[in-house]
């Protein structure tokens, strides 16, 4: 999936094993029901990511991703 470009990808309900996105564009792409735990995320570009939360339960990001993802959650970040 590296370097791939799966903007507006629907992964819905999806196992995802040895799943490595890598540079992959992820722009809006959705993964509802789909558990991202151990998912390397931090190169892959994650702008308006679709997600209800919990499928980003142990998912790694970078500190800026977070904050981007934190809005996803509902968070006020100030």
């Amino acid at each position: 999936m590296q370097k791939c470009g799966l903007r507006t990808a629907n992964l819905t309900g999806c196992k995802l094993r040895a799943f490595d996105p890598g540079d992959a564009d992820l722009t809006e792409a959705s993964f509802f029901g789909t558990p991202l735990a151990g998912v390397d995320l931090r190169r892959a570009c994650i702008d308006r990511l679709v997600v209800e939360g919990r499928e980003l339960a142990g998912a790694i990001v970078t500190e800026p991703q977070a904050a981007q993802l934190a809005r996803l959650l509902g968070l006020v970040i100030r």
